[in-house]
């Protein structure tokens, strides 16, 4: 940190170039990810893939600046970048062409991420995430894990996911506490629907960033806002909140729908005109299980008084899903086609965090083009301190309507941003990027083909799907299979199911230089503690050299070997 702060005052750099470089960064990779998404039915030649939750790392390294295992009395951890490692969200769909072909196509990334490397001094971690869960990443580090199983990571439910898919945006959850919401819905785990309801709004929420306004709606007999009285910037105090009042909720009474919409638009009116609001788009995320207990007639005539009252603009977006199959499908499937949304049945059983925090996926087809979005400040698990990620969205354009491939991200450490104007500055500076309003380009179609895809198509007067141009088959068969691209056989039904003859723990796996005792001796100590202060000396002497003559020039070409990270960046808090 010392070293940066030294470099920035005696470079003269200013906190936009670095900036803009990032930035310069996100958008060559996104650039590389959308060609070789584009021509992936192409692709014959599909070359080995480093899984991050095999239990061997051939050719990696020890980095022994890495703070990684530092509590494991390890002195350094495993890292190489000279790959790169792929992970799969525990919930993705291994025998799908498309995620197959996502993996074989972006092997190739390797010269990518070295390029920015040299050309954009990205120093932390970089990483293209595809809409099937998959993320290829770069430096190359084994993924967390227990005896037995790998961590599990979904990139599609993380903030820089999120915010590059859908730009700012001011969200009410309306969420159903009736009685019924007591009901089993998983009869293997126990869960009931309102606990299952509750870990995806705490997974919508954390899809949230600093840019996003949100509030959370429950009723029953009645309705009422969960905390506060108006929305509430996405924060991570407020988010805090938000989960805690969410995991309070109980259940009971019946389902009377309108007092929960009425709410809802209350909240979205009274931010309107205020600081309260994005002045972006605005959506309404309603979940039931059941049936109105007041009439269908009550409950779009209070949507119908909830959009006038927001006047003249962009309406209100409401997404609806109906949780059960017993629950009402009519009522909620033409609240959305009304509404400019789409309609999902969570069947018993069924993960609703990946229904509700895929919204974003439908706003994503009317925004097209990726632009850089920054998100909030989070503290790194491998002791780097705070991060912030620079994303962009990814595109395929080949077909009639333009669709979200996924999301290419490169996270920043904050210290490298607060040595130019401090750490409010830059924070400020960042939000203002990442809160412009995305133009929306969504048409009648492209919302069709969507619902489709999602529980079905909105009956007439809406567009046929028929009468829209059709999609390029996006799970092309290039003939290989999920072992053959990561050349190994892998449980293809648990992907972070370690195989039990390979059980290692994370030490095991990702850690090196380990002894059987974290305690040195005192001489040992003051050896180390002399060295540190005669290299730090002359370290400090040569940054002046560093920063005004080596500095001015590329650290390497891409074609010499890259140093070893100075410490690999987390994948487990991206």
């Amino acid at each position: 940190m010392l070293v940066v702060a030294l470099c920035s005052v005696l470079c003269l750099g200013t906190l936009e170039d670095f900036i803009l470089g990032k930035e310069e960064a996100v958008a060559r990779l996104a650039a590389s990810y959308k060609e070789l998404q584009e021509n992936r039915c192409a692709t014959r030649v599909c070359n080995c893939s480093v899984s991050a939750c095999g239990t061997e790392f051939e050719g990696f390294g020890c980095d022994t600046t890495s703070k990684r295992c530092s509590g494991d009395s390890c002195g350094g951890a495993v890292a190489s970048m000279e790959h790169t490692v792929v992970r799969v969200a525990m919930r993705s769909d291994t025998t799908s062409r498309e995620l197959v072909n996502d993996i074989c196509a972006t092997e190739a990334m390797l010269d990518t991420f070295r390029q920015n490397r040299v050309a954009n001094d990205v120093d932390a971690w970089q990483y293209v995430a595809h809409k099937t869960g998959t993320l290829r990443m770069h430096p190359a580090i084994p993924q967390e894990r227990s005896n037995r199983r790998c961590s599990d990571y979904d990139p599609r439910t993380r903030p820089w996911y999120a915010a590059a898919a859908s730009g700012s945006k001011d969200v009410v959850l309306l969420i159903d506490r009736s009685g019924s919401m007591v009901t089993k819905h998983n009869y293997i785990t126990g869960e009931t629907r309102l606990e299952a309801v509750k870990r995806a709004v705490n997974a919508v929420l954390d899809t949230l960033t600093n840019t996003d306004f949100v509030s959370v709606v429950s009723f029953s007999d009645n309705a009422e806002t969960l905390y506060g009285s108006s929305m509430l910037q996405a924060d991570a105090s407020n988010v805090a909140r938000l989960k805690d009042a969410v995991g309070g909720l109980g259940t009971g009474g019946s389902t009377m729908m309108s007092p929960g919409f009425t709410e809802a638009f209350d909240l979205l009116r009274r931010g309107k005109g205020t600081e309260a609001t994005t002045k972006c788009s605005k959506v309404i995320l309603f979940l039931t299980d059941g049936f109105a207990t007041d009439s269908a007639a009550a409950v779009l005539d209070a949507i119908k008084r909830g959009q006038d009252s927001l006047g003249a603009g962009d309406p209100v977006k409401i997404f609806t899903y109906s949780m059960g199959k017993d629950a009402d499908g009519e009522l909620p499937k033409r609240i959305a086609c009304e509404n400019n949304g789409v309609w999902t049945r969570i069947v018993d059983g069924g993960d609703p965090l990946v229904s509700m925090s895929s919204f974003y996926n439908y706003l994503a087809v009317g925004i097209h083009a990726g632009k850089a979005r920054w998100t909030t400040p989070y503290e790194d698990a491998f002791g780097l301190g705070e991060m912030v990620t620079v994303t962009s969205g990814v595109y395929d354009t080949t077909g009639s309507v333009p669709l979200l491939i996924g999301v290419a991200g490169i996270d920043v450490k904050m210290s490298e941003l607060i040595v130019y104007n401090g750490y409010e500055a830059a924070v400020s500076s960042l939000i203002q990027r990442s809160k412009v309003c995305p133009v929306l380009n969504t048409s009648e179609c492209d919302l069709q083909i969507l619902r489709e895809a999602a529980g079905g198509a909105c009956p007439s007067p809406a567009v046929p799907v028929s009468s829209c141009p059709k999609q390029a088959d996006a799970e092309c068969f290039t003939g290989f299979s999920f072992n053959n691209a990561m050349c190994q056989d892998l449980n293809t039904e648990l992907v972070s199911t370690i195989p039990a003859e390979a059980a290692k723990g994370t030490r095991d796996v990702a850690c090196c230089q380990c002894s059987s005792s974290g305690s040195s001796s005192d001489s040992n100590t003051v050896v180390i503690v002399v060295v540190v202060v005669i290299v730090t000396v002359v370290v400090v002497a040569m940054i002046v050299v560093y920063c005004c003559v080596c500095k001015k020039k590329p650290r390497s070409s891409p074609d010499q070997p890259f140093p070893e990270p100075s410490a690999p960046p987390k994948p487990g808090d991206l």
